[in-house]
């Protein structure tokens, strides 16, 4: 009699998200004591790509409108400069942090009020968190005597604005050919489900 097993099937999920470099003492961490009547909070570690990018200042902003220049980033990150909080608070809206990529900010807070010589800049590093990926699988259902469909998601660890990413992380594939994997990325924030369907069953 014979046996029903399934066609060799391949599920890869490639690391295509390296990892981070170790935290290290950065000489902004150094500096950021100088300013500590000026600067009350900015980010010291990896930030969410979704997420904003705020400093907190000891002082309150006497124009409404932040000049031009006031915070320099490179590589640039777009976004919106906001001055939030009572005047306390400048959010960098929607920044486009990208994996794996060193920033450097420079905020020229003596655009702001008047500083100590030798303080009109605060330099820091900024980069986005690690991004780490997890493959859970389903059981498998049979939708006839010939194909089969998987399903799964797969969970990440933080945030994932561009969706594409994910996508480019996973594949599949059957004697040698790849198989479509359907995506629906509408179900959470850290995790995006998947199904691969027309898996060929065979006799041995």
């Amino acid at each position: 009699m014979k046996s029903q097993h399934y066609y060799f099937l391949v599920l890869v999920l490639l690391c295509c998200l390296s990892a981070c470099k170790k935290d290290k003492i950065t000489q902004a961490q150094v500096d950021y004591q100088k300013f500590d009547n000026y600067i009350k909070k900015y980010p010291q570690g990896p930030v969410s790509r979704c997420g904003d990018i705020s400093i907190n200042l000891g002082f309150q902003v006497a124009t409404e409108t932040l000049p031009v220049g006031l915070i320099e980033v490179s590589p640039p990150i777009g976004g919106q400069y906001l001055l939030q909080n009572n005047a306390r608070q400048i959010v960098i809206k929607d920044p486009d942090l990208k994996h794996n990529v060193q920033y450097t900010v420079k905020f020229n807070i003596g655009q702001l009020t008047e500083m100590p010589k030798g303080l009109e800049t605060f330099t820091f590093p900024l980069e986005a968190k690690r991004q780490t990926l997890d493959i859970i699988m389903e059981p498998p259902i049979n939708f006839s005597m010939t194909s089969v469909q998987y399903s799964g998601k797969v969970q990440y660890a933080d945030c994932e604005p561009e969706r594409s990413i994910i996508e480019a992380c996973l594949s599949a594939e059957q004697n040698g050919k790849p198989l479509k994997i359907s995506w629906n990325h509408n179900t959470s924030k850290t995790s995006s489900k998947f199904s691969i369907s027309e898996i060929k069953r065979g006799d041995s």
